[in-house]
């Protein structure tokens, strides 16, 4: 009788906890969940690990949940601007520097100095101008992984053909 009574609160998982892990699956930590719904980390970390409690406002967050899974969506998680830069010149095969800047989230500045290292390593070229914008065109592309640009912008490293692939000449006078 014990049995019974416990398996009757058990509920089974809601339509909010499925959307709650299709967002996890995406956003990979409790704090970008947080932050999409206005809440605590706490919060949410109690939502996934207790199926079974389920928030007063459960309709207004599954709305903000579906909501983030339907904006268009870079797969893997690309903590480096680089890599997001890289992955958008790919995708996009000709653009300009403030168009990488910004779906990759980052400065058009940055983006401007990440391509000019690209144009001296020789994986882009300038296709045109339009008004005072350069338009670039990928004329190499290696693989997934970003090609690591030094601070100096003197030499590029590829990891996908895991070898340095350009280096500066050093002054010899």
């Amino acid at each position: 009788m014990i049995k019974e009574a416990n398996k009757s609160k058990i509920k089974p998982e809601s339509d909010f906890h499925k959307l709650l892990m299709k967002t996890m699956q995406r956003a990979k930590t409790y704090a970008c969940i947080a932050k999409i719904l206005g809440v605590t980390r706490k919060l949410v970390n109690n939502w996934i690990l207790k199926h079974s409690l389920t928030p007063k406002k459960a309709d207004k967050y599954s709305l903000l949940l579906e909501k983030h899974l339907k904006k268009p969506y870079v797969s893997g998680h690309n903590p480096c601007k680089q890599q997001r830069m890289w992955q958008s010149m790919r995708c996009l095969n000709v653009f300009k520097a403030t168009t990488i800047a910004a779906i990759a989230n980052t400065t058009p500045n940055h983006a401007r100095l990440y391509l000019s290292g690209l144009v001296k390593a020789g994986y882009i070229s300038l296709a045109g101008k339009e008004s005072y914008t350069h338009i670039w065109k990928l004329v190499l592309n290696t693989g997934p992984k970003a090609p690591k640009i030094s601070k100096l912008r003197d030499a590029a490293y590829d990891p996908n053909l895991k070898k340095e692939v350009w280096r500066k000449e050093a002054n010899t006078t």
